[in-house]
């Protein structure tokens, strides 16, 4: 006769004849698991691409960063056996940031970064905190990159089987993508953010802690959108097809 299993107890493991069925409740995190963590800001205008609002307006600077960081999201769901976390700014817009997420659809665990002003020690404690939960590998990503799709993050935790560390080049002299599969806390160390050092000293930490990174050409370099000429240019270069086409066009009309 079959072997039957009638009900998976939420709680406990079911065992029948010499199979043993586990609720997905009680289930370990997967040695392989990867996982995804996404920065991103509740879209409201003046508090969001400030740099960006000087020279199109809070309103318009918002409608951008919306589209655009919507758009990332629902890339993101395109990535196959990796565990999303979307990382907001303000614990004060927990609920509404749960809200925004399930208005997209998008089933993403949702929590606050550190509370501290320095971006490098935020990323770092977001990556740690996934490392920690049993990531074997962990990439972290922006949501102002028009050009970030899905292909490129699994790109990057590929190059993660055999490197420790892998970096996607920000046109700005920043990265737009970073992964790892351990804690690295002196990648963040001496940075200046908003420059154009900013890749550039990430690599000298990580090979004065004879750390191996992926060479900077495994990804593509990709322009953020930090004010409105990086929007223009962006705006310039990119095919009328792109699904963001039109609203950055809306963006920047007079």
């Amino acid at each position: 006769e079959k072997e039957r299993v009638n009900r998976i107890s939420r709680d406990a493991a079911v065992v029948t004849g010499q199979v043993t069925f586990y609720s997905c409740y009680t289930l370990p995190p997967r040695p392989s698991m990867a996982s995804l963590v996404v920065f991103a800001r509740l879209p409201v205008p003046g508090k969001v691409k400030t740099r960006l609002a000087a020279g199109v307006g809070p309103e318009r600077a918002c409608d951008f960063y919306r589209a655009c960081s919507e758009h990332i999201v629902r890339e993101t769901g395109r990535c196959e056996g990796v565990r999303r976390v979307l990382f907001f700014s303000d614990e004060r817009e927990r609920a509404a940031v749960k809200q925004w997420m399930q208005d997209l659809d998008q089933s993403m665990e949702v929590e606050c970064q550190a509370q501290v002003p320095d971006l490098g020690e935020r990323m770092s404690a977001a990556l740690d905190d996934e490392i920690l939960k049993g990531a074997r590998k962990a990439v972290i990503i922006g949501t102002d990159i028009p050009d970030l799709h899905a292909d490129l993050v699994q790109t990057a935790l590929r190059a993660l089987d055999t490197y420790d560390v892998v970096l996607g080049p920000a046109a700005d002299g920043g990265f737009y993508l970073l992964g790892l599969k351990t804690a690295h806390p002196e990648l963040f160390k001496g940075i200046v953010w908003s420059t154009d050092t900013v890749l550039e000293t990430t690599f000298a930490n990580a090979a004065a802690a004879g750390i191996r990174v992926a060479p900077v050409d495994i990804l593509p370099t990709l322009r953020d959108i930090d004010t409105a000429e990086d929007l223009r240019e962006w705006h310039r270069k990119v095919d009328a097809s792109h699904v963001l086409y039109n609203v950055v066009s809306q963006v920047l009309s007079t």
